[in-house]
């Protein structure tokens, strides 16, 4: 659907109902529109190692959840336009170490039923698959804007204040970017807030137009901050946010790894499982 005649349909619509106008966003506004594609190791590791659904309520959705391994869990989250094979290469370190390993598509990724997503999908998913297999849950690796939904998540959960937490190139303020989106879709702002309440209320969590340190100083996990200097899509002043917002945070930056081949590097996944082990 283009972005006029969304526009001009959204305009329609939200005249007369408020809630299809908003339902009209998410299904045609928020659609993936590049799919993640498998180098040959993550292939591998889908083909041998089959997926078991997991149903979300809120998003009414099932997405894929993998396993390997036993002990004390460790959840690999993926971001924006990724998979959860995507950080597959931390997967062998983590189980020869003594770990679980947990990795799954979120809504609207890889292997889902919908192609349309947005940040509260991905805290829905987190939360479901934490509470299926959170039981002894050591950590949370994740990336991007799976970074970004893995402290707003545990913000509010201090009862896993015991689980490590390490970021990997994520996205600071959630908000500008998706104010910057309305903007790009055309959207004017009152439909705009209207829309943000309606996923505020359906999801039951708050989006702080206040900004993330207005949640951030309740993080109080462990956390390593992980970060390109030179990552083009997501710069590393959002590393620096984060670890001055945080009370107990390490800050390590790498060079010349972008945004996504730093998940393949292999000082960034030694270091990962150091900081794990301690």
């Amino acid at each position: 659907m283009s972005t006029t005649l969304m526009n001009y349909g959204l305009d329609t619509l939200f005249f007369f109902n408020k809630s299809k106008a908003y339902e009209l966003i998410e299904m045609y506004g928020m659609k993936i529109k590049k799919g993640y594609k498998f180098d040959d190791e993550e292939f591998s590791y889908f083909l041998s190692t089959p997926s078991m659904p997991l149903y979300l309520n809120k998003s009414k959705t099932h997405i894929p959840v993998w396993r390997w391994g036993r002990g004390p869990t460790v959840i690999l989250c993926h971001g924006h336009e990724g998979r959860g094979l995507q950080l597959s290469r931390f997967i062998e370190p983590l189980v020869k170490a003594g770990y679980s390993v947990v990795t799954f598509d979120m809504p609207g990724h890889g292997d889902t039923e919908k192609k349309e997503t947005h940040y509260l999908k991905f805290l829905e998913a987190l939360e479901v698959v934490c509470c299926e297999y959170g039981s002894d849950l050591s950590a949370v690796i994740s990336h991007s804007l799976g970074g970004s939904a893995m402290f707003k998540y545990f913000s509010e959960h201090s009862s896993l204040k015991n689980v490590k937490l390490v970021s990997i190139s994520a996205t600071y303020n959630l908000i500008d970017s998706f104010m910057m989106w309305a903007t790009k879709m055309g959207i004017r702002q009152n439909i705009f807030k209207g829309f943000i309440k309606h996923l505020e209320f359906k999801f039951g969590y708050d989006l702080s137009f206040k900004g993330p340190h207005t949640y951030l100083c309740n993080v109080e996990n462990l956390s390593l901050i992980i970060h390109d200097k030179f990552d083009k899509t997501c710069p590393v002043e959002n590393a620096y946010l984060f670890d001055r917002a945080l009370s107990h945070s390490r800050l390590l930056l790498t060079e010349n790894k972008g945004h996504i081949k730093i998940l393949k590097d292999s000082d960034v996944i030694n270091q990962t499982l150091s900081f794990l082990l301690k």
